[in-house]
């Protein structure tokens, strides 16, 4: 009697988060309002962080990017949200 053979294969994926992938997925669901509060608890716990809320939101994304990253100690302080563009 002649058998049938039969090999059914099944992948699965799965995603563990770490804690960082954690906490960028809750700032990324934030409102607007929440991430000016979250920038705002920022800024106070940071001395190197200064917060200026005189301006709106994407103005204060947009010169934060534009300002070059620090790479070493001795930097001076990244200043979000003024009009001198980040120099203390």
């Amino acid at each position: 009697m002649p058998q049938k053979l039969l090999n059914k294969q099944t992948q699965k994926h799965s995603l563990s988060l770490n804690q960082s992938m954690k906490k960028s997925l809750d700032i990324l669901k934030m409102n607007e309002k929440e991430l000016l509060e979250a920038i705002r608890d920022l800024t106070s716990s940071n001395p190197f962080l200064d917060h200026h809320p005189g301006k709106d939101l994407n103005a204060m994304l947009e010169e934060s990017f534009a300002l070059p990253v620090s790479s070493g100690i001795g930097y001076p302080h990244r200043t979000i949200g003024t009009d001198n563009a980040g120099i203390p």
